[in-house]
């Protein structure tokens, strides 16, 4: 059980889609604990029924050791009212049955402690599930955080092609001059002005970065 929930909490990497410039990524641990943490929930045995158990153990111990106490007087008044030569013959038979008794005996108590001492420690261990689940969503902000850095790398290195395509435009006086990307984008076939740019950074690149900059705090 233990070795089952260190796996589960140990960190895994793996590497992003193919083609993608994807660096490695951490998978979810947390998603994967609490999922474990679940199907353990439902596999062991409902905390009801151990406290119940518990709770007959304890009764019949009390129980046990009235009978044992009732038998121990009903032995000594079968000794004391029992010819002797029918106590000889009765009295291995008495040996026997008290040296069963007292193995018996030694194996419940020992089953029943060690019940026990594992039920004390259950109750006591406080329910993982909120801080799992407090860890998953923290991961799957930074895992969005993760992919508005590479959206927002992306859209800097085309704001940048932009800048550079104007730049060669102004110095060489070019009237006419279309981008590729800016075509794809569906902008008109014109000159790329300074207004273009700002106007893409407005529309593409600004939320892209001011989500970033909220998901980081």
């Amino acid at each position: 059980m233990l070795r089952s929930f260190s796996a589960a909490m140990s960190l895994e990497w793996t590497h992003g889609p193919r083609g993608t410039n994807r660096p490695l990524q951490l998978s979810n641990p947390a998603s994967h604990c609490l999922t474990w943490y679940h199907q353990l929930d439902k596999i062991a045995t409902d905390e009801r029924e151990l406290d119940t158990t518990a709770t007959e153990l304890a009764n019949r111990q009390d129980e046990s050791e009235g009978s044992r106490k009732r038998l121990v007087e009903q032995s000594r008044e079968f000794k004391k009212n029992t010819p002797e030569d029918i106590r000889k013959i009765v009295a291995p038979l008495l040996k026997s049955f008290q040296v069963e008794i007292d193995s018996l005996s030694k194996r419940s108590k020992a089953a029943e402690a060690s019940f026990l001492s594992v039920y004390k420690k259950l109750i006591d261990i406080p329910d993982p599930s909120p801080a799992l689940e407090h860890a998953q969503t923290i991961q799957k902000r930074a895992q969005k955080v993760q992919d508005l850095e590479i959206e927002n790398k992306q859209l800097r290195e085309t704001l940048d092609e932009y800048n550079h395509e104007f730049a060669e435009v102004k110095n060489q006086g070019e009237s006419q001059k279309t981008p590729d990307t800016l075509t794809a984008l569906g902008w008109s076939k014109r000159v790329v002005t300074r207004e273009d740019i700002d106007t893409y950074k407005a529309v593409y690149l600004s939320p892209s970065q001011k989500l970033l900059d909220i998901l980081r705090h």
